[in-house]
């Protein structure tokens, strides 16, 4: 993916939670992959064809380093709900979040559920995790940039 959809708030953090793996292209990946397929997206004229992708190259894997994305510890920067983002820490949102520099915690509640379970013990939050407050649903996001 791009640089520009890898900081899509959330996005890398679902995809990891999720097990997905991914990659993040630098920004001159799209020039150098129509430099490198020239002969392929020209016709025999040398004018350019319709490119709606390019082919894959199979000899290369992955990169290990940023396939669990930009943001290796996960932090919850922010609260998703309908739409709006909400920063931790800010003293509208109607949940009980510690900050530290271990991370983010929800304190025990018994009418919030974390990712569908209840919780009866303080829980280190990650982006990607859901809250769910009096039947609303939030997200926690990390945005970056």
């Amino acid at each position: 993916m791009s640089a520009r959809t890898a900081r899509l708030p959330g996005l890398t953090a679902y995809l990891g939670a999720q097990g997905w793996g991914y990659s993040v292209l630098d920004g001159s990946a799209l020039a150098a992959g129509c430099k490198a397929n020239d002969s392929s997206i020209r016709a025999e004229d040398g004018r350019l064809r319709l490119v709606s992708r390019l082919p894959v190259q199979h000899d290369r894997a992955p990169q290990d380093a940023v396939a669990r994305g930009p943001d290796e510890s996960g932090r919850p920067t922010h609260v998703l709900s309908d739409a709006c983002a909400v920063p931790i820490g800010a003293h509208d949102l109607p949940l009980s979040l510690k900050e530290s520099e271990a991370g983010v915690y929800l304190e025990p509640d018994e009418t919030i559920r974390l990712n569908g379970e209840a919780i009866t013990t303080s829980r280190r939050l990650r982006a990607g995790d859901e809250l769910t407050v009096g039947g609303r649903s939030c997200l926690l996001i990390r945005v970056v940039g």
